[in-house]
């Protein structure tokens, strides 16, 4: 229970602390004036990107249920 509570206090602390960080970024964007297409082409290509690793882990997951499946019958 006390360990529940430590990590509770330590992400809320760090989203405490990073939060002006955050808001000071994005008011930092607004005040270069940076287009939004800009930005939105960029976060469309993060998500791409998040899309591709996701697959990719998933392959490494199939991959790794087989070997489990050939270690297992080996036993």
């Amino acid at each position: 229970m006390k360990l529940k509570k430590a990590v509770i206090g330590i992400v809320l602390a760090l989203v405490l602390v990073s939060l002006p960080f955050i808001l000071t970024g994005v008011t930092h964007a607004q005040a270069q004036g940076i287009d939004q297409s800009v930005i939105q082409s960029k976060l469309d290509q993060i998500l791409d990107n998040e899309k591709l690793i996701i697959d990719q882990v998933a392959t490494i997951k199939a991959e790794l249920n087989i070997v489990k499946i050939r270690v297992t019958q080996a036993q």
